[in-house]
């Protein structure tokens, strides 16, 4: 509903257009015009602006469908009731979930990396949709973050050591 009116307002905040529409007001006075009050320039116009919506229309289109195609992404976020992580479409993530980015794949939004695959909590990140930059860039996992994992893997650990040994003395 909106796209016509927002337009035309886009269109004619241009100087250019905003010359030919004044232009064109000017021509129908005839002691100003040189066109006997006939708007001579009105139809030019009219096609520039019409060409102009029209693309602008386009653009909004594949824009549109590139959202939706984002939003429709699917990504691994931890489920905090069952502690297993499910796919959730992009535009259901909410503030506060725990995704799990995988092996060069791009992800939604900004995200706090809690945890990193490699030995020093590191990863590298390419933030070419944001910046245009194509360098990988370093991301390291906050301290508090390595601090808390490495004390949860810990205690995993010992668990499973724990469970084996219970299984081979029956």
């Amino acid at each position: 509903w909106s796209f016509l009116p927002v337009n035309l307002f886009e269109q004619l905040i241009r100087p250019a257009n905003f010359y030919f529409v004044c232009i064109a007001v000017m021509q129908k006075i005839k002691p100003v015009s040189i066109s006997e009050g006939k708007m001579t320039i009105l139809l030019p116009l009219c096609f520039v602006l019409t060409v102009s919506a029209l693309k602008d229309a386009f653009e909004d289109h594949k824009r549109h469908v590139a959202d939706r195609k984002e939003n429709e992404r699917e990504y691994l976020v931890l489920n905090p009731d069952s502690g297993r992580f499910r796919k959730r479409q992009c535009q259901d993530i909410r503030v506060g979930d725990v995704v799990k980015v995988l092996d060069d794949q791009s992800y939604p939004a900004d995200l706090l990396m809690v945890y990193a695959s490699s030995d020093g909590g590191y990863s590298y990140v390419e933030t070419a949709n944001l910046d245009g930059e194509t360098n990988l860039k370093i991301k390291m996992v906050p301290e508090c973050c390595t601090s808390y994992l490495i004390r949860q893997e810990q205690g995993q650990n010992q668990q499973q050591q724990q469970q084996q040994q219970q299984q081979q003395e029956s």
